[in-house]
C-alpha cells in the first residue's frame, strides 16, 4: 500500500484489512506461512499484483498476492468481480435501450456510491 493525497482513514483502514486478510488467506492456500518450509507445501509466493478497487467508502489500491502455479486468487475480490461483471450488463443493457447517460450516471451513483464518467460508460 502506497501513500495517497486526500485519503481518509476509512479507506486506509479497509485496505490495511484486505491486504492482510488476502496474504493470510494465501499463506492457507500454500500451506505454509512467508519463508516457512514445509513438506505439505502446495505451491511458492510469487509477490503481488496491484489492483485498484472503486468501493462506496472510496478508491482502494489493493496489493493481490500472487503464487507460482497462478491458481490462487482471494475469494473476497471474485465476489467483487461478478457484481461489477453484473453492472457492466445492466449498464450495457440500458445502453442499448437508449436510456440517457445522464439517468445512467444517477443510477450507478445509487447503486455503487461512485461517480462514472459517462465517456467511462461508453468505453464498456
Amino acid at each position: 500500500m502506497t501513500p495517497r493525497m486526500n485519503s481518509n482513514t476509512a479507506d486506509e483502514a479497509v485496505e490495511l484489512l484486505m491486504n492482510a486478510t488476502m496474504v493470510i488467506e494465501r499463506s492457507a492456500y500454500l500451506g505454509a506461512g512467508h519463508y516457512e518450509r514445509h513438506g505439505d507445501r502446495v505451491s511458492y509466493a510469487n509477490g503481488f499484483k496491484p489492483k485498484r478497487l472503486d468501493t462506496r467508502i472510496g478508491e482502494l489500491h489493493l496489493s493481490i498476492p500472487q503464487t507460482r502455479d497462478c491458481k490462487f486468487y482471494p475469494q473476497s475480490l471474485e465476489r467483487g468481480m461478478r457484481s461489477e461483471q453484473a453492472l457492466k450488463l445492466a449498464v450495457a443493457e440500458m445502453y442499448v435501450r437508449g436510456v440517457s447517460t445522464r439517468k445512467v450516471t444517477e443510477i450507478t451513483k445509487k447503486l455503487c456510491g461512485a461517480y462514472r464518467d459517462w465517456r467511462d460508460l461508453r468505453r464498456q
